[in-house]
């Protein structure tokens, strides 16, 4: 039989050894709820089932079912058995463990060990709890399946009388919780007749059914474990994702920060901030957590589970041909036009992106990291940052380089010195329109295979509402890579996505640097840093990208420049 944990007061210290000797193995014991409670979230409770005393008098209800709603929370297959004494008087406790799942409930002033081994072998269901609330007592092993529904309204059968006699003799029983100095023992014992009938009632009665085998662990995980209020669940389910309750199927948590701490610690986590300064203190006790707002959650959960967000329609196209360009004309090369090609008609829906994870496009799945040999890996969907904090043109310069390397991938200007657009041949007549912090704007462009997010770097606009790392996060899902040049602003990097790298170029400034060797060593952990001569070259690794840095006069920089 399985082994049981214990808890129960002083006065029950017979227990542990009577149930050893019927079978049942004890494998811990604690006094109270609280520490049976701590025990559980510290991962020292390891019995499949749990026999509990349930009168707390030192506990408010209230606090007495938030600690058992917490149990079943980190440990749901856990079986929890209680004992009361009276129905009437713990009534509102025994309600709401029925509404938290918890059926194996029994009221007995006393109790034999042999019970207990019939209570573990037997779990109780939702039938038995509905009699027992309803003040109706059934003998033990019995099924209550006349239980009345809520569904069909059906009414329950008064019990029926007893016909031996009017007063039973009370049972006796082996446990029964002593006062301090109290040694008084019962010496009742129940009549002749009724231990002949009770032995006669058992004889007659058909053998149990043997307990049900242990339901298997699921075979898949394809859900999200919410630990939020339920608009949250609403907006995971909207956004098309399964919301389950076992750990065992979730892919990943989302939770509150107050109740981050609910959440398994061998799943990814995303916690909502709530605008507090505890948001932060509280994200990093959990190694496996992120930060987000909460309209983030469902770019963050499609970026997790690999799920790509729809297509958007693409706009009209920006701009047209150049005037002087014959039709008869041979075509210029990509990289020398500043045009964009057109848009098919708008009747036709735009062809899908690739989809990055098909094995014909990559074989190779590729996670973000730092080689010793000051290589960068950046996986599919992944986001490069770009930032030279003594000369920004160098990073737009650097990141429009980037992009083209790299096939369908997205650029996106995010401050407003970024030059990349610029560095790509957009015309800044075109620019003007094009600005996506301006409401209305025609952005994205089409330049060379890149979709671009540009900015006009004369307008020097101080747009709040634009958030450049929302825009990524938004953006990302659709593209192989996303290069973002940041110009000279080293901010702008501390909302970048969990698999983004940074690309730190240095100018040679010592003041500069100096400032920039300090924002390295606290948030440098992912950061490639490239030294005034060197410059970087990328390619296709993957599903993703490898970036690499190189001597600025090398043949292979010079080839990369051509």
């Amino acid at each position: 039989m399985s082994g049981v944990h214990l808890v129960f007061p002083p006065g029950f210290e017979a227990l542990e050894e009577e149930l050893r000797r019927v079978g049942i193995p004890v494998s811990g014991r604690d006094y109270n709820l609280e520490q049976f409670h701590a025990g559980v979230l510290s991962g020292s409770v390891h019995a499949p089932v749990a026999f509990l005393y349930g009168p707390q008098p030192e506990q408010s209800v209230a606090s007495y079912l938030r600690l058992v709603e917490e149990i079943r929370i980190r440990k749901p297959n856990l079986r929890l058995i209680f004992v009361f004494g009276d129905l009437s008087r713990d009534r509102e406790i025994i309600e709401g463990l029925v509404s938290l799942g918890v059926y194996d409930i029994h009221i007995r002033p006393e109790f034999e060990a042999e019970e207990v081994r019939e209570w573990v072998s037997r779990p109780r269901t939702i039938a038995y709890a509905r009699l027992l609330l309803a003040g109706v007592e059934t003998p033990d092993g019995e099924e209550a399946e006349d239980a009345p529904s809520p569904e069909t309204g059906s009414v329950l059968p008064p019990p029926q009388p007893t016909p031996v006699h009017d007063a039973p003799p009370k049972k006796r029983g082996l446990f029964r919780r002593r006062d301090a100095g109290t040694e008084k023992k019962s010496e009742e014992k129940p009549g002749l007749f009724a231990r002949l009938f009770s032995r006669k009632k058992r004889d007659e009665a058909p053998p149990p059914p043997p307990p049900p085998p242990p339901s298997p662990p699921p075979a898949v995980r394809d859900g999200v474990l919410v630990f939020a209020d339920p608009a949250v669940e609403r907006a995971v389910r909207k956004a098309g994702f399964r919301v389950v309750s076992d750990p065992r199927r979730a892919l990943l948590a989302v939770a509150t920060p107050d109740r981050a701490a609910f959440a398994p610690s061998d799943l990814p986590l995303l916690i909502l901030r709530t605008g507090a300064a505890s948001d932060v203190l509280i994200a990093a006790r959990y190694p496996n957590a992120r930060l987000i707002a909460e309209e983030e959650l469902e770019n963050e959960l499609r970026a997790l589970l690999e799920e790509p967000a729809p297509e958007p329609e693409r706009p009209a196209p920006v701009f047209k041909p150049e005037p002087e360009a014959s039709p008869q004309a041979e075509p210029a090369p990509a990289s020398s036009s500043p045009t964009v090609p057109p848009s098919p008609p708008p009747s036709s829906p735009p062809p899908p992106p690739p989809d990055s994870r098909s094995p014909e496009a990559r074989s190779v799945r590729v996670i973000s990291g730092k080689g010793k040999d000051d290589r960068l890996t950046v996986p599919g969907r992944g986001v490069i940052y770009v930032v030279s904090p003594g000369d920004p043109g160098l990073a737009g310069e650097t990141a429009a380089r980037i992009a083209r390397a790299l096939p369908k991938s997205a650029l996106v200007c995010a401050g407003g010195m970024s030059t990349a657009a610029i560095a790509l041949g957009i015309p800044e007549a075109v620019l003007v329109e094009a600005d996506w912090r301006i409401p209305g704007a025609k952005a994205p462009l089409e330049k060379d295979g890149i979709t671009v997010w540009p900015v006009d770097p004369e307008k020097f606009l101080d747009v709040r509402d634009a958030l450049p790392n929302a825009l990524v996060s938004q953006i990302r899902s659709r593209f192989a890579v996303t290069v973002v040049d940041a110009a000279g602003d080293l901010t702008l990097t501390a909302g970048a996505p969990r698999n983004a790298v940074v690309i730190v170029l240095k100018s040679g400034s010592e003041l500069v640097d100096r400032l920039t060797d300090r924002w390295l060593r606290e948030h440098g952990k992912n950061a490639l840093v490239v030294l005034p001569h060197e410059t970087v070259r990328a390619e296709p690794f993957g599903d993703g990208a490898l970036v690499r840095k190189i001597g600025r006069f090398s043949a292979a920089a010079l080839g990369d420049e051509n």
